[in-house]
């Protein structure tokens, strides 16, 4: 009977130790989607497989994940986020720009400015969108819709995304800037020149070529261009195959060409910021394509 009563009692500290380790940090199951707010690193969500430019999430820093959760509505608004599957061309928002999710060796220099903070900003989209059509438009995300949805050569952003995918995605990105490194202040973003996003669009061309040939004074490393291409360009486009857009050997028929789309966009590609890709780098990535092309 002692003997029993012993054994019974081994048994009952044992599966005390066991729960007392699984409620440690780092032991505990999570099943909730979490996201940092570093908005140098992005990654795609396991809960979409759409958009494999990204790597799979890895929370490294429990505290810091653990301090935005992803849930209900803003789950939804994830998932469009990384749908690559919404529109003719293959891309999401997570294309172009980052969210903040835990990632590993993300170096991916996107075009578009951070999303972590966009609901603090006042405007977006150079001023297109103010007021209460930044919640109604997803802070602009029915313009991207638009136009990489290619189905309306218009650019109707009011078709863009429906009035339940618009509060979903608003959801997500009011989530993505609650967390510690969310910027609170309006982000003031400079166009060298209002891209031609649609048929009806004609590009600045006076701006175009400034801004153009500010880069071309500029001598170009093609070796610090390959590295750049690498975090960049690649993702959309390859020198000799078509890829997401069009192959270099047939967009990019000189210098002038590959400046203008680099800094005011051309047709769906977005532009690239100053403050993103400074002119001494566009000059790279011009030497290092224009190397690859024999020119």
């Amino acid at each position: 009977m002692n003997r029993s009563i012993q054994l019974l009692s081994l048994a009952a500290c044992a599966i005390l130790v066991v729960v007392s380790i699984s409620l440690l940090p780092g032991c505990k199951k999570d099943t909730s989607q979490t996201t940092t707010t570093d908005s140098s690193k992005v990654t795609q969500p396991a809960t979409t497989a759409t958009d494999t430019s990204h790597a799979a999430p890895v929370a490294t820093d429990t505290a810091k994940t653990a301090a935005v959760v992803i849930a209900g509505k803003a789950l939804e608004g994830q998932k469009i986020y990384y749908n690559t599957a919404l529109g003719k061309k293959k891309v999401s928002c997570a294309s172009c720009h980052a969210d903040g999710q835990p990632a590993t060796n993300d170096t991916r220099m996107r075009p578009g400015h951070t999303l972590v903070g966009v609901t603090s900003r006042t405007s977006t989209w150079n001023g297109m969108f103010k007021g209460a059509d930044l919640k109604k438009y997803a802070y602009g995300g029915a313009l991207c819709a638009a136009v990489y949805d290619r189905t309306n050569p218009d650019g109707d952003y009011t078709k863009g995304l429906t009035a339940a995918q618009a509060d979903a995605l608003n959801e997500y990105l009011a989530a993505i800037s609650a967390g510690p490194d969310g910027i609170r202040t309006n982000l003031t973003i400079k166009w060298g020149a209002r891209p031609a996003f649609t048929q009806n669009d004609k590009l600045d061309e006076t701006a175009a070529t400034a801004a153009a040939k500010a880069i071309l004074k500029l001598p170009g490393d093609d070796k610090n261009g390959a590295a750049l291409w690498a975090r960049s360009c690649q993702y959309c486009h390859s020198i000799t195959d078509k890829k997401i857009g069009p192959p270099m050997k047939d967009a990019m028929k000189d210098a002038m060409t590959g400046a203008k789309a680099l800094r005011v966009g051309s047709d769906a590609m977005p532009f690239y910021g100053k403050d993103i890709l400074s002119d001494q780098q566009c000059a790279d990535i011009i030497a290092y394509v224009l190397k690859q092309l024999g020119k």
